[in-house]
């Protein structure tokens, strides 16, 4: 039981160990570093790096007029956690004043502008989205026009060699239940027959 615990602990201390190095950058002439300013219709607004857990990345901006009642900009997101495998599991959420954001929808997109499953609409709170990692993606914002936005993002790694002992670990309680289980069926039987 005590390999068992300490076989957990070191397991947990190598999955924690992550480099941090988390970053937006603006792309357009409005831009300055915390703002995106006005983003032309269906133009990349910006490109967030994400490398670690524990920092979350800011965006801001404001969707442009548009010969549409709805208008749109993008982000390019990379996910770069260093091999890592799995997946990551990408949490977004509005800043507090971006109020009532119920004429806004969140879609991500693979780097051939497929979709990823369903759009996000009138989100009021924070959602998640598990996403493969060490990949590039676009993170697309639907809108009415002059909809200013501001916004938080970020990604916690889920790497395959944390699925495999989670696993690992879950065979060893089976198969230590199942040898105290026998154990204890021997004792007993060993005890009727005296």
């Amino acid at each position: 039981m005590n390999k068992l615990k300490a076989l957990l602990i070191a397991g947990l201390l190598s999955i924690s160990s992550v480099s941090f190095a988390s970053s937006v950058t603006y792309i357009g002439p409005t831009s300055t570093a915390t703002d995106a300013g006005i983003v032309a219709d269906g133009t990349q607004a910006g490109i967030i790096n994400l490398d670690n857990d524990a920092i979350a990345v800011d965006f801001t901006g404001q969707l442009a007029a548009s010969t549409n009642p709805t208008t749109s900009a993008w982000y390019e997101l990379n996910l770069n956690f260093g091999g890592s495998g799995g997946s990551d599991l990408v949490t977004f959420g509005w800043a507090y004043n971006t109020a009532q954001p119920n004429d806004l929808t969140i879609t991500f997109l693979d780097a051939l502008g497929n979709s990823l499953g369903a759009a996000y609409e009138n989100i009021m709170g924070n959602f998640s989205i598990a996403l493969a990692g060490d990949s590039t993606y676009r993170m697309l914002l639907s809108g009415s026009q002059f909809r200013s936005y501001d916004g938080q993002i970020s990604a916690v790694p889920v790497p395959a060699a944390g699925i495999l002992f989670a696993s690992a670990l879950l065979g060893a309680g089976v198969l230590g239940r199942r040898k105290k289980k026998t154990k204890s069926s021997v004792v007993g039987a060993f005890a009727r027959t005296s």
